[in-house]
């Protein structure tokens, strides 16, 4: 990392940044670097600006979170977090797998209906017939945990959490 008491280009912090990315095994195609930002701070006895700090944002893709790890902890080793990187953010979560899952949970919606409904017909002595109506009463695709690392409060710094899908359904069932 270049001496960070001098002015030091941001295309050399870049080059670090990539390099650290790299050995954490982010594949160059999986950055996007976008959101480059000028910030000024001016002395109001000097007349003057006496501060520039120019930003760039970059965004990866990784595949999991023993991946989120690996990125964290290159970045912990070149220094980054320390001296360059001043937001770490998980922006999204998702799964390869979701469509799946998301049709094995509407799937267990119906079998948990059916088997409430028996439970409940046999306290009466009754038999559950046909299905006669159902009504999607809320649908959530997904509730992702969210994260995000920030340099200036490590202690607040959070993990990943596991995605949830929900499904409700309301049933209605003929009575024999």
């Amino acid at each position: 990392m270049p001496d960070q008491t001098k002015k030091t280009p941001i295309t050399d912090i870049e080059k670090v940044v990539i390099q650290s990315l790299n050995s954490a095994g982010v594949k160059d195609k999986n950055m996007t670097f976008s959101a480059v930002r000028l910030a000024r701070e001016y002395d109001r006895n000097k007349h003057r600006y006496h501060k520039r700090t120019l930003s760039k944002s970059v965004s990866i893709c990784v595949y999991n979170a023993d991946e989120i790890a690996k990125v964290i902890a290159a970045l912990e080793q070149t220094g980054l977090l320390e001296r360059a990187v001043t937001e770490f953010r998980i922006a999204e979560v998702r799964h390869t797998d979701m469509e799946d899952y998301q049709r094995q949970t509407r799937v267990a919606a119906v079998e948990d209906a059916k088997a409430n409904a028996k439970l409940i017909i046999n306290t009466l002595d009754k038999q559950l017939g046909n299905i006669i109506s159902v009504k999607e009463v809320k649908a959530n695709k997904d509730t992702q945990g969210m994260s995000a690392y920030s340099t200036a409060n490590p202690e607040a710094n959070s993990g990943v959490a596991a995605m949830t899908i929900s499904y409700e359904l309301e049933i209605v069932f003929e009575i024999k």
